[in-house]
């Protein structure tokens, strides 16, 4: 890895709403010295935003979170220091 920036993934669902707020959310954590990545294999955080406003969206994360912890269970997925911090 590059610098000492940690790096942030962030998947949206939902609405426009919901991509802007996680725009805004990655603003944030830039200026805190977070660098967006583009897999969620190179990241130290990441986030998945969404509402439970529509029952379909809020199922796609709970699938999506099932992934995730299937791969993070291979040795081929980890964070740049081994730990990764999932958010929803």
């Amino acid at each position: 890895r590059q610098g000492s920036h940690k790096g942030v993934y962030i998947e949206t669902y939902g609405c426009q709403m919901n991509v802007s707020d996680s725009e805004v959310v990655m603003g944030i954590l830039q200026e805190s010295g977070y660098k967006a990545v583009a897999e969620p294999g190179s990241a130290d955080v990441i986030l998945i935003n969404t509402c439970a406003i529509r029952d379909k969206a809020e199922q796609r994360v709970w699938n999506r979170l099932s992934v995730l912890n299937n791969d993070f269970r291979r040795p081929s997925f980890t964070g740049a220091d081994g730990r990764v911090v999932v958010g929803i």
